[in-house]
């Protein structure tokens, strides 16, 4: 049993994704992958995790951590670290920003947040409608693409509160505009810094050097 646990997916090797239930213990397969994502907002959870054999001991205490400084990591087994990602609301993307705590062999992808997050949850929602990905590190792509396109249509979104603002300009209407024109410059900085150090850390990720065993020398720092 694995307190805490959000969802569970299992990705066989007929290409079928499996939703396993959460309250029942989840077997060792040899095909395929499997992604546990889990609420760190539980203390239970983050108890289970510092304690289950997945990974090193590092490895654990950063999945669980409450370090929101965007990084990215390896050792000889696994890939981990921690990316941000826009909060999901009853209404999709939110402006607020949270964060993603993963780790990840060849078969396993462990994530775990303390909000909602909107890239893992229409990751989730595309493979419970047949889309196709067979490895942990096309997992991992899918969610940051996710991120990306979330950030957009924010930015989409942003452009059109800009617009407002102009208008309300025009027609001598300064009161909202300053206070809209505000807002938005805090966001636009917000999204700005993170995204910067997401690509910065992205840069250096090559996934066509992941052999077995070797998740080292899949992330090479770019000075």
């Amino acid at each position: 049993m694995m307190p805490g646990l959000v969802f569970a997916l299992r990705y066989r090797a007929d290409g079928v994704v499996e939703e396993l239930p959460v309250d029942q213990p989840i077997a060792d397969r040899d095909d395929g992958w499997l992604w546990l994502h889990f609420n760190l907002a539980d203390g239970r959870a983050c108890q289970f995790l510092r304690s289950a054999a997945y990974f090193p001991l590092p490895v654990r205490e950063l999945l669980v951590s409450a370090d929101e400084h965007q990084q990215l990591q390896a050792n000889e087994d696994c890939l981990y670290g921690i990316f941000a990602d826009l909060v999901c609301g009853l209404d999709g993307a939110t402006e607020e920003i949270g964060f993603l705590h993963f780790a990840m062999t060849e078969t396993l992808l462990v994530s775990g947040r303390r909000h909602m997050l909107s890239a893992v949850e229409t990751t989730r929602k595309e493979l419970q409608k047949g889309r196709k990905i067979a490895t942990v590190p096309g997992l991992l792509d899918a969610i940051l693409e996710h991120v990306a396109d979330a950030v957009d249509r924010h930015a989409e979104d942003l452009a059109g509160k800009l617009d407002h603002i102009e208008e309300r300009i025009l027609a001598d209407d300064m009161s909202e505009g300053r206070q809209l024109l505000g807002r938005i410059r805090r966001i636009i900085v917000r999204l700005h810094r993170q995204l910067s150090i997401l690509r910065s850390l992205m840069s250096g990720l090559s996934w066509t050097a992941v052999t077995p065993r070797s998740f080292r020398s899949v992330w090479q720092r770019q000075d």
